[in-house]
């Protein structure tokens, strides 16, 4: 009776990995999925306008950090983002209101917080970690971005007219390689458009 139930346990333990491992891949490619779709939504905007979100809306919503550089600009997708991008604009402000005048629903957000602020899937590690989605276009029509995301200690250069990203959870690593240590630290991976899913 005890070997079988050691022997149960084994393939419990083997199992709670597997669906670990699925669980994890299963919101990574949610979250691409999603910052695939902002993109598109995106660049239908610009298809329809002519042109990227009002210097005015841009410098209304939150900041990237650290700020891009001179030629480019972008913001965090917040609440009131979504509300232009989602075209729910007529109880908005006229910022809000004039970077989306026809009221278009360019995209609809599946998930948001309690503040109406599109989130990817992934939960919370630490207090000062963010799961919005941000966004950078390329305002000097050079096709090239240059941008940085502090807190996953990331920068590069890419060439398109505009980039989404969102930070995720990556591995827990620790001092004395043992992820369970009170000392392990929650590494952080930009998940950007511009990349190919893997994973």
């Amino acid at each position: 009776m005890l070997i079988v139930i050691s022997v149960i346990s084994v393939l419990l333990g083997l199992l709670y990995g597997s669906l670990e491992r699925a669980r994890t891949f299963s919101r990574r490619a949610i979250a691409y999925t999603e910052v695939k779709n902002i993109e598109a939504a995106l660049k239908q905007y610009y298809a329809h306008y002519h042109a990227w979100p009002p210097t005015a809306f841009i410098s209304a919503m939150t900041s990237l950090t650290p700020a891009p550089s001179s030629g480019d600009n972008g913001f965090v997708i917040d609440a009131n983002a979504a509300t232009m991008l989602e075209g729910k604009v007529d109880n908005a402000d006229n910022t809000i209101k004039a970077a989306n005048p026809d009221h278009i629903p360019f995209i609809e957000f599946s998930r948001k917080n309690g503040s109406g602020v599109p989130i990817n899937p992934f939960r919370l590690s630490t207090s000062t970690e963010t799961r919005q989605y941000k966004v950078l276009f390329d305002l000097d029509n050079d096709s090239q971005l240059q941008f940085g995301d502090s807190l996953a200690n990331f920068q590069t250069n890419i060439y398109a007219s505009v980039a989404v990203w969102t930070i995720i959870s990556g591995s827990t690593k620790s001092g004395a390689g043992n992820s369970s240590s009170v000392n392990s630290t929650v590494t952080y991976e930009l998940l950007g458009s511009w990349n190919t899913f893997s994973k």
